[in-house]
Parts: structure tokens; C-alpha cells; sequence
């Protein structure tokens, strides 16, 4: 990514940063998915912590989704194609590392519910 693109993934992790709600105390790794249908945007994730636990989070900061609106839109205009669908963000706190997936196809990649909560927080844990 480059351009506006870089400023505004940096503005995404600054926000998720300074979310209490994301970060929580004794975690290690943060994972966040993103889905938007029909014009609605939705995060949600897990905080995996250092005794062992897998806690649901979502932001309690609701800038953070015209952040992720602005991303959309400024990788698709930078790409010359469609907006993505659904994101899956990873925050490693020892390295600092934010990595990130995207799929222009299905919305509901990532997706988290109630149904699939306990496997979801079990594919997305770190390795």
C-alpha cells in the first residue's frame, strides 16, 4: 500500500491502539474481522491473552469505521477495482506486527457469530 492508503492504515492501527475495549490488559495477539454488506460495516475479534484465553472484543470507538470506510475506498480508487468485502486484521504485540488480509468476493469469510464463536477463535489463534 502506499499514499493514502499507508496514512490511513496507520490511522486504523493508531485507533485500534487507543481502543480499551481492544486492548485489553495481558493480551498478545489481536485479531479483528471485518465484513460490510449492504453498506454496513461490522469488527469484531478476539484478544488472545497471555493465560490462555480467547476473549470476543469489538470496538467501543466508533471512528474506527470510517477509518476502515476511508481504506475501502482509497485501496479500491489506488487498485482500480472494486472495494473489498471482508478484512482480517492480526497485531502481534511482541514484534509490533499488523498484518492484513482482504477478500473482494464474500462477505462473510471471516465472519463472527454466535454459532461459530469457539471455532473462529480457535482458527484465527496466533501459531
Amino acid at each position: 500500500m502506499a499514499d493514502a492508503r499507508d496514512e490511513l492504515f496507520g490511522r486504523f492501527v493508531r485507533t485500534v491502539a487507543s481502543d480499551a475495549a481492544l486492548m485489553l490488559d495481558g493480551w498478545h495477539h489481536l485479531v479483528l474481522v471485518c465484513h460490510v454488506e449492504a453498506g454496513a460495516q461490522d469488527l469484531t475479534g478476539f484478544s488472545y491473552l497471555d493465560d490462555g484465553r480467547a476473549v470476543p472484543v469489538s470496538p467501543s470507538d466508533f471512528t474506527i469505521f470510517d477509518v476502515l470506510g476511508s481504506l475501502r475506498r482509497a485501496m479500491a480508487e489506488a487498485d482500480g477495482k472494486p472495494a473489498w468485502h471482508a478484512a482480517l486484521f492480526r497485531v502481534e504485540r511482541d514484534s509490533g506486527a499488523v498484518t492484513a488480509e482482504f477478500d473482494y468476493d464474500d462477505p462473510t469469510r471471516w465472519v463472527v457469530r454466535p454459532d461459530n464463536m469457539a471455532d473462529r477463535a480457535r482458527e484465527f489463534a496466533p501459531l
